[in-house]
């Protein structure tokens, strides 16, 4: 076999190949589009964690202004440290969706919805704390001036 067969033979398999894979990740694509109730509501609660973990480094920046003033701040220090330490455990305590998916439905949805619940008053907790802090130290800015 001299050298241009082989090239030729080797670009031949090449595409062959890429066309076979191509198929296979356009059926892949396909089957993963269809989600079950379960992975729906895995996504709901995964769009709620999605929406205030970024808001973790607000809290962290806004309890380290506060402990400017530890003394005053005390109890809204706690409140922020207890909504981090809520997302913190939440996402500790979150059963994972492998795991959710070899439950009995109805089992799966409570699971769900119990993950739901919960990752719902950790946004409660980290968005009041915000607020608060935010106006706590927009006073204390005022007082100043």
């Amino acid at each position: 076999m001299n050298y241009k067969t082989l090239i030729y033979s080797f670009l031949v398999l090449s595409i062959m190949f890429s066309c076979t894979s191509a198929e296979e990740k356009t059926e892949e694509k396909t089957e993963t589009e269809v989600k079950s109730p379960i992975e729906i509501a895995w996504d709901e609660v995964m769009v709620v964690h999605d929406e205030v973990m970024p808001k973790m480094s607000e809290l962290s920046r806004l309890k380290k202004q506060l402990r400017q003033d530890s003394m005053k701040h005390a109890d809204l220090i706690a409140t922020i440290t207890k909504a981090e330490d809520g997302m913190w455990d939440w996402m500790h305590q979150l059963t994972p969706l492998k795991t959710i998916k070899t439950m009995p439905e109805a089992e799966a949805k409570a699971t769900l919805d119990q993950e739901m619940s919960s990752i719902t008053e950790v946004k409660r907790l980290m968005l009041e704390s915000i607020e608060t802090a935010n106006m706590e130290l927009q006073k204390t800015m005022t007082n100043e001036n």
